[in-house]
């Protein structure tokens, strides 16, 4: 199952910067309120169809109900989605996407590492070691050098 967990996040990665380029692109020619409401409309459009033709959605939807605070993160988590298209495109259009993504993937290490330290959301504990301070480090230093 491990593979199929690699796969998946290769090809979020590809969807990522695919997604970023397109609307850094678009922004850059219609704004960011028109370039990330377009697409957020769209997704609304096709999660309410799938909602109407399947009923086990619905059940799953219920069941947040069980969760606490559920339904509080999963809006939390929303206005992220919205937080990540808006920063993203814009960065884009002030800079590269290669700069952009490489300080996207250097920010998600480093709040992961912070989440998986204190267990955050239900995630495992491990430890901040030097082999992970280190492997920033070098991100860093990567980004340093692209940037040249």
């Amino acid at each position: 199952m491990l593979i199929y967990g690699i796969i998946a996040a290769v090809f979020g990665g590809i969807f990522i910067a695919l997604q970023g380029s397109i609307n850094g692109m678009i922004g850059s020619k219609v704004g960011i309120f028109t370039t990330v409401i377009i697409p957020v409309i769209i997704q609304i459009i096709i999660l309410c169809t799938m909602l109407l033709f399947n009923r086990r959605l619905w059940i799953n939807i219920l069941k947040l109900k069980d969760i606490e605070f559920g339904l509080g993160f999963l809006i939390i988590s929303a206005l992220l989605g919205l937080a990540i298209m808006s920063f993203l495109t814009f960065s884009i259009m002030k800079t590269d996407p290669l700069i952009v993504f490489a300080i996207v993937v250097f920010s998600q290490l480093f709040t992961a590492m912070i989440v998986e330290h204190f267990g955050f959301f239900e995630a495992a504990q491990k430890s901040i070691s030097s082999y992970r301070v280190l492997g920033l480090i070098a991100i860093l230093v990567g980004i340093g050098l692209f940037y040249k």
